[in-house]
């Protein structure tokens, strides 16, 4: 999908609308884009604009592609979804905090990983539940590099 629409993305193309914990609405985006393909896939339809058109196989990739940057396919190369040092290494809370999506990086891809950046590093539970789904839905598709391949 090219990134000539009404959302930003960062230089490394992650979807980006605030700069408070933006990976809310990027998992959320994701879950709601997954759901539309398969609706295209069933129904055997295309997304139409006056841009052009795009399959559910595209709008799959682009979804992978999302993925991938959280996962560390990105400029700063750290996932998003994991545990971080502050929250690891922190002598006053001994546990560890792992698994969650915490709020992500700023417009130009840069990341403070500081527990008083809270804009950026708080993880919450409405950031990691829609990539639950995401997530089963690309196991249940097995090989996600044939999806990008697009068989």
């Amino acid at each position: 999908m090219n990134n000539s629409t009404n959302v930003k993305r960062t230089p490394g193309g992650l979807l980006y609308t605030r700069r408070w914990n933006n990976m809310q609405y990027v998992a959320g985006a994701l879950i709601l884009l997954a759901a539309y393909s398969d609706h295209l896939r069933s129904t055997n339809q295309m997304l139409h604009s006056h841009k052009g058109s795009v399959g559910p196989t595209e709008i799959l990739s682009f979804v992978v592609s999302q993925i991938e940057y959280i996962l560390g396919s990105n400029p700063m190369g750290v996932s998003y979804l994991s545990y971080h040092s502050w929250l690891k290494h922190n002598g006053s809370n001994p546990n560890d905090l792992v698994g969650a999506l915490v709020g992500g990086p700023g417009l130009k891809d840069q990341f403070r990983d500081s527990r008083y950046n809270f804009a950026q590093t708080e993880a919450c539970t409405y950031n990691t539940a829609p990539l639950v789904g995401i997530f089963a839905k690309l196991h249940a598709l097995g090989n996600v590099n044939e999806l990008q391949r697009g068989k």
